[in-house]
């Protein structure tokens, strides 16, 4: 089944672009999954997506593509800047944002390849 085109995403619509290996992918989940979508502020900005069975209670907004596909949009930040002063993955923090639609974003890309989910979004 083709997933809808587009899902509402806290105030903001994204847009869905689903390659056929992962809408067949999403076809043939039998669990919930949670593709989140994180806005990460350190040093540098990154972006990542990340394909979940278990959803973060801590998003800014979540929007449902299916029975069992959800989309999240998670804005973090880290406590602290020194990259070497970090072993392992840093503490990281929820953003307050005060406009979430400026940062929430447009599209969504997602494929699935050799075995793995590779995702990318952007505005």
């Amino acid at each position: 089944m083709m997933p809808p085109s587009r899902v509402a995403l806290g105030s903001r619509e994204l847009e869905l672009r689903f390659t056929p290996r992962a809408t067949a992918q999403l076809d043939a989940e039998l669990e919930p999954l949670d593709i989140e979508l994180e806005l990460y502020f350190s040093c540098l900005i990154r972006k990542r997506v990340y394909v979940r069975r278990e959803p973060r209670a801590d998003v800014t907004a979540r929007g449902r593509v299916n029975e069992l596909v959800t989309v999240s949009f998670r804005p973090v930040m880290t406590k602290a800047c020194a990259v070497h002063d970090v072993a392992g993955a840093p503490d990281l923090e929820p953003i307050p944002l005060v406009r979430p639609g400026a940062f929430t974003p447009k599209w969504l890309h997602l494929d699935f390849r050799h075995g793995d989910w590779v995702g990318e979004f952007g505005y």
